[in-house]
């Protein structure tokens, strides 16, 4: 809720919507520790809710009704309102398209978990610098940066380390549709590996446009997960990193188990080793599409 006081606003956040549960920070050691106390009881809440019966939507249409009025009301308290408005809302989506209650919030958590412990697997430790991390995060930055993923000049923190992977994560699964066997664009790059790029002038302009985003973003991630060594050797860095990488591949595949398709491209996490091995088998066609596509026009 946002209240006038003199001098300004002041932003006052709730417990009813777990909007007081502040996202863990890099800089702040322990931040975590609300979001991840609160997860495993709304994991269980939102499993507990997919695929509800008929039954189960009418009666949350019939407690959404009751509690729109309640919001209405002039006899409910000005301070419950907006949690009676909030649950109205919740159940409702509940009933009309399957959405369990508190799943939004649930979702925000686990991506804010998933996010923190991937910046935290590649932090380097406080005055102590380590020259695989480094490395590893200039050339990753580099490659972003020249393909518009990050800023010119921005400062390669642990943060936009994070945020550019996550880009990554996200472009691959959204254009891995166009790379299924026998399809037309996957024909296409097929034939392009064998140094016959024509076919990817028939294809549409922006399927090219994905394709090379696609390409651009595998090769980003190849450079943080293809080695297989790379990770373990990372983890060995600092004291905490293990312990980050488990988190992230827990949290990955509670991604999966709870159905949560915004934060599905956070899923190949789950089974690094997996990740890597896939990585390397596209590598052909992400080449051909990075060295063919501006040729053609991508």
């Amino acid at each position: 809720q946002r209240k006038k006081k003199k001098g300004g606003a002041r932003v006052r956040f709730s417990a009813y919507d777990l909007s007081a549960v502040s996202p863990p920070k890099l800089q702040r050691p322990g931040s975590e520790a609300p979001t991840e106390q609160a997860l495993p009881s709304l994991a269980a809440v939102v499993q507990h809710q997919r695929s509800p019966s008929d039954e189960q939507r009418s009666a949350a249409a019939a407690i959404a009704d009751a509690m729109g009025s309640l919001a209405a009301s002039p006899d409910l308290g000005v301070q419950l309102r907006p949690a009676a408005r909030f649950y109205a809302s919740e159940l409702r989506r509940l009933s009309t398209d399957g959405t369990p209650v508190l799943g939004g919030r649930t979702s925000e958590l686990l991506s804010s978990l998933l996010r923190f412990h991937l910046s935290s697997v590649f932090a380097e430790d406080e005055g102590v610098p380590d020259p695989l991390i480094s490395t590893l995060r200039a050339k990753v930055h580099e490659q972003a940066a020249a393909h518009g993923f990050l800023e010119v000049g921005s400062e390669p923190s642990e943060e936009n380390f994070s945020a550019v992977v996550t880009q990554a994560l996200q472009i691959l699964e959204a254009h891995e549709r166009h790379l299924l066997a026998g399809g037309e664009t996957r024909d296409a790059l097929d034939a392009a590996v064998a140094g016959r790029a024509e076919a990817l002038l028939l294809l549409d302009p922006a399927v090219k446009h994905g394709l090379l985003l696609w390409a651009q973003s595998h090769a980003m991630l190849l450079a943080v997960f293809g080695d297989a060594a790379v990770l373990p050797q990372v983890a060995a860095a600092h004291a905490n990193a293990q312990q980050h990488l488990c988190r992230l591949s827990a949290l990955a595949h509670l991604v999966v188990e709870l159905g949560m398709s915004e934060e599905h491209y956070f899923a190949p996490l789950g089974d690094v080793p997996a990740l890597s091995a896939k990585l390397h088998a596209m590598a052909p066609l992400a080449a051909a599409a990075r060295e063919r596509l501006p040729l053609v026009g991508g």
